[in-house]
């Protein structure tokens, strides 16, 4: 016996997965138009997030982290610092950490 699914098991779910990406992605769009100017990007509600999961981090440890160059990840942090949502502080190990 064969384990691979006939093309009318896998047609609907493509269907549906394309569906869905559409959806999606309107809805993304959407939310964008709404957002206010104070709004956090995704990028920076990631950062936020992953310093209160797992606590302080170097800028290069969470460019890293989230698959960025450091200089990116630079320019997500110091909004974050200059709202006071982070802050920076030397680190003897490091370059600094927030």
């Amino acid at each position: 016996m064969s384990n691979r699914k006939s093309s009318t098991q896998t047609g609907p779910a493509s269907t549906l997965a394309a569906e869905m990406r559409t959806v999606f992605r309107k809805l993304k769009l959407r939310l964008r138009e709404h957002g206010g100017h104070s709004d956090l990007t995704p990028s920076q509600i990631s950062v936020v997030l992953r310093l209160e999961k797992d606590g302080s981090a170097t800028v290069s440890s969470l460019a890293r982290t989230e698959g960025m160059r450091p200089q990116s990840m630079s320019a997500v942090v110091t909004p974050l610092q200059e709202s006071g949502l982070v802050r920076g502080a030397p680190d003897r190990a490091t370059d600094g950490k927030l």
